[in-house]
Formats: C-alpha cells, sequence, structure tokens
C-alpha cells in the first residue's frame, strides 16, 4: 500500500489552500531517498506453468524457483513472464534447470467467485538459463 501525505501548493498567487495528495515517489523526492523494487532469483526451476490468457486479454506464464539456504532449508519463488520473448523463453525451460532472473516484485489480485485473493510474484524483466537439467 502506497503512503499517501498532503502538501501544500507553493504558489502565491490565488493557489494557498489547495492541496493534493503527494504520491509515493513525490514522498520520496522531498524526503531524499529513492524507492527500489529490483529483485536478482538464482535457483532451480521446480514447476513450469503453461501460457494463460486472462480476461484482459493478457498472456502470461509463471514458474517457481527453489534457491537453498546456506542453513539447509530453501526458499521458493514464483515468477511470472508477460512479454512474448520472455514467455517463449520461460516455455523452453525445464524442471531441474538453473535460472537467473531479474525482475520486480508485484502483488497480483484477482476473484475467485466472490472470494478476493491475492499473492506475491517476482515479474521477469530479464531471464536466462544458466545449466540444463539432466535428462533422465
Amino acid at each position: 500500500m502506497a503512503a499517501s501525505s498532503t502538501i501544500k501548493s507553493k504558489k502565491s498567487h490565488g493557489n494557498q489552500g489547495n492541496s493534493r495528495p503527494r504520491s509515493a515517489a513525490e514522498s520520496a523526492q522531498v524526503d531524499g531517498w529513492e524507492p527500489v523494487n529490483d529483485v536478482a532469483v538464482v535457483g532451480r526451476i521446480s514447476s513450469v506453468g503453461e501460457v494463460v490468457t486472462l480476461p484482459s486479454g493478457s498472456q502470461v506464464i509463471s514458474v517457481r524457483v527453489v534457491v537453498p539456504r546456506s542453513d539447509g532449508r530453501s526458499d521458493v519463488f514464483d515468477c511470472s513472464a508477460w512479454t512474448a520473448a520472455l514467455r517463449r523463453k520461460v516455455a523452453s525451460w525445464r524442471i531441474g534447470d538453473v535460472i537467473s532472473i531479474e525482475g520486480h516484485m508485484r502483488r497480483r489480485f484477482w476473484r475467485a467467485g466472490t472470494i478476493p485473493s491475492s499473492r506475491w510474484d517476482v515479474e521477469i524483466a530479464v531471464a536466462s538459463r544458466i545449466l540444463k537439467s539432466n535428462p533422465t
């Protein structure tokens, strides 16, 4: 959820008292910091979905990437490709491939009947296969 605050116009010719919500990006500029939403994931593919056409007409393919931790546990990331070029690339990946993804965290919202749902995923901006899995 983006934070919002109100600032007053600094124009002195008749706009005094006017205010508007300040966007998160404007707040960051005023407060002297830069927002960053960059994610890099290097791991092994554990599942590859099929291209899905959404009600809006947009197409997407999702993969699940497992990244082992040093403590023996793993983190699992759902990642989605939206552009045609990235969808083709991701569709060529197989379970067990080691891949590198750069992208941005996104929260997706939808309704399952009357129940609102959401999930976080990595929207893929750059992707490459580092190592093909050994076919068994």
